[in-house]
Formats: structure tokens, C-alpha cells, sequence
């Protein structure tokens, strides 16, 4: 009887010795994954940190050119919905912009006019082969 108890017991210790075996094993590959998943966020955190260094240093040189996007939100709030943005570009406070049209805007001029954002300092218009009309607009920029 109690060789019998003692290979049940000796039995049962072993099955929860290998439970215990199987659940350290995923218990550390889980911290492993973790580590590295730390790892990669610390690396992460270092690369935007020295990003947000390199900003901040732009911001007190003084660079101060006007973003493009609230002139590009106000320009396009404005065109008629046949025409539509095929280029822009911007140096410091001036922008180049090409619209294309399916017909033409006797009044383009005054649609898109003096913004709160920009003026215009010229407006060209070509007619295309195909009768589209390209207009080639030069903005200058408002801080």
C-alpha cells in the first residue's frame, strides 16, 4: 500500500513538475517577447527624440516659411468643381501653383483672389490641344 501511495504521489509529482516545465517555458518566451518589443520601443523613443531635437533646433533658427496647407485648403475651397490642383510648389513665401480645367473661368481671378493666406502676383492661361485649359498661377505667401 504505501509503494503503491508512493508511485501515485512520485506520479503526480512528475505530471505537475511537467506542468510547471511547460509554464516557465511560455512564461519566459513571453518575457522574451517583451524584452524585445522594449527594446524596439526604446530605439523607437531615442529616433523620434533626436527628430523632435532636430525640430526644435529648425524652430529657433528662425525658419518660419508659411505651410502650405491653409493655402491649399483656402485656394481649393474656391475653384469651381471643374478645375482641380495638377502642381504645386513652394520657396519660402511664393508658390507656383498649375490648376487644369475642363472648360474655361473668365472670372478665376476674382473666385480665388487676396486670401487672409496669399495674393496672387500673376495668373497665365494656356489652352491644352484636347481644349483643357492649364492656368499657371504665382502666389505670394502671408506669415
Amino acid at each position: 500500500m504505501l509503494a503503491a501511495t508512493l508511485v501515485v504521489l512520485s506520479g503526480t509529482g512528475f505530471l505537475r513538475y511537467q506542468d510547471f516545465s511547460r509554464e516557465h517555458q511560455r512564461l519566459a518566451e513571453i518575457t522574451r517577447d517583451w524584452e524585445k518589443t522594449l527594446r524596439e520601443e526604446r530605439q523607437q523613443f531615442a529616433e523620434l527624440s533626436a527628430e523632435q531635437e532636430r525640430l526644435l533646433e529648425l524652430q529657433a533658427a528662425g525658419i518660419d516659411a508659411p505651410p502650405a496647407s491653409p493655402t491649399l485648403t483656402q485656394l481649393t475651397v474656391n475653384l469651381p468643381q471643374t478645375m482641380w490642383v495638377t502642381h504645386y510648389s513652394q520657396n519660402y513665401d511664393t508658390a507656383d501653383i498649375t490648376l487644369s480645367a475642363v472648360r474655361d473661368e473668365s472670372d478665376l481671378y476674382n473666385r480665388i483672389g487676396e486670401t487672409d493666406h496669399y495674393r496672387i502676383v500673376n495668373l497665365r492661361k494656356n489652352r491644352g490641344y484636347n481644349d483643357t485649359i492649364t492656368y499657371f498661377i504665382k502666389l505670394r505667401l502671408k506669415h
